[in-house]
């Protein structure tokens, strides 16, 4: 992870599925600090998803114009952009919306992604620890397995910031926390006294 923070070393795991989702499908399945979000900072991303989360669902009001602009918790960090951006061409599109309202009348409604989410860095106020330039993209992953999902990110993050700043003997009490979808999974957050061995 790249950020503010280097966290000692930690592994999340899949415990309890009441149901599988998209990111993950087993139970036992592991994620490291680096599993957690890849290619962007955490601090700055668990400020940009609720803005992402709602982008992604249409939202109007603030986020009107398919954007926002936001600053991540460090002082002098960064100015991101966070920015809906069509994931098919037009064509593509209108042939979707078609099919959408034809499905809809005879089967039932289907939710497919019409947008990808985008957080672009406007601007490094001169002490980003990451060092994050002007121009650097991080796409919201909703794809990819090897990575956290999104909204177990943002549900277990501050408990894994509570966790850090605490003393090691809290440290070494596993938790069990569960991600948002009242179906989903619950994760274990164990620390690791020193990185495993890799076989």
């Amino acid at each position: 992870m790249k950020g503010c923070l280097a966290f000692p070393p930690f592994l999340l795991e899949t415990g309890e599925m009441k149901k599988i989702c998209k990111y993950c499908k087993r139970r036992g399945q592991e994620f490291r600090p680096n599993d957690i979000v890849r290619d962007f900072c955490p601090d700055a991303l668990f400020v940009a998803y609720p803005y992402a989360l709602a982008l992604l669902y249409g939202a109007e009001g603030e986020c009107q114009k398919g954007r926002v602009h936001l600053r991540c918790p460090h002082p002098q960090g960064i100015v991101m952009e966070v920015r809906r951006v069509h994931c098919r061409p037009l064509w593509l599109r209108l042939l979707k919306r078609l099919f959408d309202w034809v499905v809809a009348r005879v089967l039932y409604p289907v939710d497919w992604e019409d947008w990808h989410i985008r957080v672009r860095v406007l601007e490094n106020r001169g002490a980003c620890p990451a060092n994050y330039v002007p121009g650097t993209t991080y796409w919201l992953n909703v794809r990819r397995t090897d990575e956290l999902c999104p909204a177990a990110f943002h549900g277990i993050y501050p408990f894994v910031l509570a966790d850090h700043g605490a003393g090691a003997e809290e440290r070494s009490i596993p938790r069990r926390l569960h991600c948002p979808d009242h179906e989903g999974i619950i994760y274990n957050l164990q620390w690791l006294a020193d990185p495993p061995i890799s076989s």
